[in-house]
């Protein structure tokens, strides 16, 4: 599920322009006076001079927004997968599409090993967009689905907590092994591979099958799972429990038809509320993680900083997620994110040091609602549209992401502003979210 991680963490740091050694004409050079002059030399004594894309794609002579197009290429691809993707998944199975995006993500990224042209480069980062929305959104979905209830919630946390901690090991790996990028990438195109290959072993979803009322090949599965790993065959019967007893709405929507989702007026709530909540956290996520480059110290600091602060989060608010509950959590997190971000707003200038603390303050805060975005869906819409619900809301969540590094240019307050306001209505959004019938929550519990 991560391992793309390595390149889309990586980004910064392909294209980040190294120090130059700068003629007596030129005093103060940059990468777009070294284009076309053999006199302006890279110093490679500099911490921040690595042999990346920079030199392999000719970044020094590129324009600016065919540099851009990297990476916004791959939120546009993800963005389109997301409509795609996530409905084969409601329609012909959880495996199907995840195996299929396993394959395009790791045939991009063994390709992306060999280019030397950013239009090349720019098409294969559409792709692997496209494959994240099965390797990732859709995966997230799959992996919750073959677990027992009481697991659910860890074992996407998990996923969050160690792509999260990819974000700082990108960093630790460009600052003190190696100015290289080509070990890193080769590495996460063996893993990508070798997961690629760990996929063909992984079973249909069990509640997938059931919700198609296939009982006699989710029990198959369950008796597979069983042998492989468990070692308490009370696990099995929480799944069975779970989705065969409990489920009875999910015998009804065998269909799971769009239209029918949208009918629905607790699924519609839950759906306008839901992307509500995810354009808000991945907006403020990105707009925020923006920001780090006008931090004081090096880039490669900041970036841990900030990754050891989302896996704090991620870990934090995973244990509370288990105990309260989707909604109070989300509030939680809220009033963190927002009492941070409106410090911010109001920081007079005599504060000014405190501004890195309240901004990662307010990353904290704003990664522990992406973390619920993730992990909440099983208890917000049936087995038989949580791939298709999940795949809408990041749809906005991708525009949102395009949209974050241009309001993150603007002079503050306004990017804090937004946010503040942004977090604000979404807080209170939230309260709109309610478990479906046989998520296995408790009325009174907690959502």
């Amino acid at each position: 599920m991560v391992s793309n991680a390595f390149v889309i963490y990586a980004i910064p740091f392909l294209q980040l322009y190294p120090k130059y050694l700068c003629p007596e004409d030129l005093p103060e050079c940059t990468h777009r006076d070294r284009c076309g002059r053999n006199d302006i030399l890279i110093d490679w004594d500099s911490i921040y001079s690595l042999k990346n894309w920079v030199q392999r794609l000719d970044l020094e002579c590129t324009k600016p927004y065919l540099i851009a197009g990297i990476g916004s290429s791959h939120f546009l691809g993800w963005m389109l997968g997301s409509l795609l993707v996530t409905r084969i998944g409601d329609l012909y199975g959880r495996k199907l599409p995840f195996i299929s995006a396993q394959l395009l993500g790791s045939m991009m990224q063994l390709t992306l090993l060999f280019t030397t042209d950013i239009h090349i480069m720019i098409g294969l980062f559409f792709f692997t967009g496209m494959a994240a929305s099965g390797r990732f959104t859709l995966a997230h979905v799959y992996l919750q689905e073959l677990m027992p209830i009481k697991y659910r919630s860890h074992a996407g946390t998990t996923v969050q907590f160690i792509d999260s901690m990819l974000v700082v090991v990108v960093s630790l790996y460009h600052r003190f092994i190696t100015k290289e990028w080509y070990p890193l990438q080769i590495f996460a195109a063996c893993s990508m591979v070798i997961s690629l290959g760990a996929t063909m072993v992984i079973p249909e979803s069990p509640k997938y099958l059931y919700s198609k009322g296939r009982y006699d090949e989710a029990r198959k599965v369950l008796q597979f799972v069983q042998n492989f790993g468990s070692q308490n065959k009370q696990e099995n019967v929480q799944v069975i429990f779970d989705t065969e007893v409990k489920g009875q709405d999910i015998i009804v929507d065998q269909k799971g038809n769009i239209i029918d989702l949208l009918r629905n007026r607790q699924y519609l709530g839950n759906l306008f509320a839901f992307s509500l909540q995810w354009i808000t956290g991945i907006f403020a996520y990105y707009s925020i993680y923006f920001q780090l480059k006008y931090f004081e110290g090096d880039i490669y600091t900041n970036v841990i900083i900030a990754g050891a602060s989302e896996m704090c989060s991620n870990f934090i608010t995973g244990l509370i997620f288990a105990r309260l509950g989707v909604t109070r959590t989300y509030l939680l997190s809220y009033f963190f994110g927002i009492t941070c971000s409106t410090l911010f707003i109001f920081l007079p200038p005599s504060l000014d040091y405190l501004v890195p603390l309240i901004l990662l303050g307010a990353f904290y805060g704003y990664s522990s609602v992406v973390l619920v975005n993730w992990i909440s869906t099983p208890q917000l819409f049936p087995v038989i549209y949580s791939s298709s619900a999940i795949g809408i809301c990041n749809v906005f969540a991708r525009l949102a992401t395009i949209v974050a590094p241009q309001v993150a240019e603007i002079e503050q307050p306004i990017p804090m502003v937004v946010i503040s306001v942004l977090g604000a209505i979404s807080a209170m959004g939230c309260l709109m979210l309610k478990p479906y019938k046989g998520s296995g929550v408790h009325e009174k519990g907690q959502v």
